[in-house]
């Protein structure tokens, strides 16, 4: 996914994503921790495209950030300490 950002003076940062499909999403994040995730809908008209703004606060773009994830974060961790604990394995054994 390609994604640009851009600081918004007195708000936040914004975020234009494309994804490999081709479909274009927005996130502002608020420098007050609430986001706005904008999805928009394909369209041939740059001018006006039609658009979908959901508005979240701090924790709710956290849980949805949770969703999004590749995998849980305790998976994650989990994961990590497998990979050091192998690392840690192979060190001793040189």
């Amino acid at each position: 996914m390609h994604t640009t950002r851009t600081t918004v003076l007195g708000v936040g940062a914004l975020y234009d994503c494309q994804t490999r499909d081709g479909h274009h999403l927005r996130v502002v994040s608020e420098h007050r921790g609430a986001r706005q995730l904008i999805l928009y809908a394909a369209s041939d008209r740059h001018d006006a495209p039609e658009k979908l703004t959901v508005r979240l606060a701090a924790d709710e773009a956290d849980q949805l950030a949770d969703l999004l994830r590749s995998g849980s974060l305790p998976d994650r961790v989990a994961a990590l300490e497998r990979r050091l604990a192998a690392l840690a394995s192979a060190e001793r054994h040189t």
